[in-house]
């Protein structure tokens, strides 16, 4: 991939287009050297949980940092990973299915990184109302209730809740979408009281 071609990104962006293609995002900035650390995160066309994370300080280098890791994931340092790491999870039951799986991932890190790459290209705009929470909202959220939160308490409660956290968002936006007067929206003409037609 030419890294060259990377310009100017913004981390909503980032944040749109891997949400579009199935990636979740957590930010995490080190307040001292200003060193973001990007967690991604997707589950695999076999089902297998999958992440990495890569390290950068605004979003242009976070974008340089995933084309690279998606350069150099290598399918059998993969598989020999998972082969000899006891502590593995989700295994397919055969070296052929573990193949199959590393190859699968790594056309998702490709397509990942070719989208981010060149996001005139990639049609994400069909999601709309992008609303992210960061590490620091839920240490405020603690300390409002006088718990003192670390970084890395906070960072396991997001990886562990942002799941259920994301469908209580998508519940409440729903609810407010069929609360929305769509005929007024529309234009079209809203029935009078006492209309037979209502």
């Amino acid at each position: 991939m030419d890294h060259k071609k990377i310009t100017k990104y913004t981390f909503g962006l980032v944040n749109l287009i891997a949400d579009y293609l199935g990636w979740t995002t957590l930010a995490q900035t080190d307040k001292v050297t200003g060193k973001i650390t990007y967690f991604f995160a997707a589950f695999s066309p076999m089902g297998n949980y999958f992440n990495f994370n890569v390290d950068g300080y605004d979003a242009s280098t976070i974008v340089k940092a995933v084309c690279s890791f998606a350069d150099n994931f290598d399918t059998d340092d993969f598989v020999r990973q998972k082969i000899t790491d006891p502590d593995s999870s989700g295994i397919p039951n055969s070296i052929r299915s573990l193949v199959e799986e590393g190859c699968a991932i790594k056309r998702m890190l490709t397509r990942l990184a070719s989208a981010l790459e060149h996001p005139e290209e990639t049609h994400y705009t069909d999601h709309w109302a992008k609303v992210e929470w960061s590490i620091d909202d839920a240490i405020d959220a603690a300390e409002e209730q006088g718990v003192t939160l670390t970084r890395e308490q906070a960072t396991a409660w997001w990886i562990e809740n942002q799941k259920w956290f994301a469908e209580q968002l998508t519940q409440t936006g729903n609810e407010m979408l069929s609360n929305v007067d769509w005929a007024e929206e529309a234009g079209e003409p809203v029935a009078e009281e006492g209309d037979p037609d209502a």
